[in-house]
């Protein structure tokens, strides 16, 4: 604030300021800053990333798209946007066209863990349930202990009616307490699904034991 009271178009400090009020989770005032900040250089792939990521917040996704895509017109190699463009793809429920964003991004950096997740999410969102545990598989090589790949590769099992090894997947992210509890959720379900239901009552207790405020009606903590 002081550098702008002695410059007020400078436009890294506008950058600076906004990527600041982001952190605070003052959105529209950090979407205000990077908008000052194009105005003056419409060049700056990085301030039109920051501010899809703010619009994205603001559950402004069409308008997110955009900016995304303002930045990779600047900056065709920006992984991050091609990644954080496919979450908003999958936000507007246009599962394909995420999936080509995620691989884009992949072709980029072969090793970006969040990516090979998240494009599980939408293969398995689409019913491409062999496909998403090959992309969880993946993330899972670089990120062993990911609670929520080793959850949503149980999912992806459980939908391919492979129970037992769903349970297995289960198992290894229920080790992260509060992070693991939803895989506790769906390793019960999966026990009861099976008829083992004094299997299926343990779990439900520990849950219960373990994390006691869970969200029993979204399925979310």
């Amino acid at each position: 604030q002081r550098a702008l009271a002695l410059n007020q178009d400078h436009v890294a400090t506008l950058y600076n300021r906004g990527i600041v009020l982001q952190h605070l989770g003052r959105n529209d005032e950090a979407l205000a800053s990077y908008d000052r900040a194009l105005a003056l250089d419409p060049n700056l792939a990085e301030g039109f990333y920051n501010r899809g990521n703010v619009l994205r917040k603001l559950d402004r996704n069409a308008d997110a798209l955009a900016s995304y895509d303002r930045a990779l017109v600047l900056k065709p190699h920006f992984a991050n946007a091609l990644y954080n463009r496919a979450n908003v793809l999958r936000d507007l429920s246009r599962h394909e066209d995420a999936i080509n964003s995620y691989d884009r991004a992949l072709a980029l950096e072969p090793d970006f863990a969040e990516a090979l997740y998240n494009r599980g999410n939408a293969l398995h969102e689409i019913n491409r349930h062999e496909d998403a545990l090959i992309s969880y598989d993946r993330a899972l090589a670089l990120k062993p202990a990911d609670p929520e790949a080793l959850n949503n590769r149980g999912n992806a099992l459980a939908a391919m009616k492979c129970y037992e090894d769903a349970l297995i997947a289960y198992d290894g992210s229920r080790a992260v307490k509060r992070e693991g509890a939803l895989a506790r959720y769906n390793r019960g379900n999966i026990l009861w699904e099976l008829k083992r239901y004094s299997d299926a009552a343990t779990t439900f207790a520990q849950l219960v034991a373990a994390v006691p405020d869970y969200d029993y009606a979204s399925g979310w903590l």
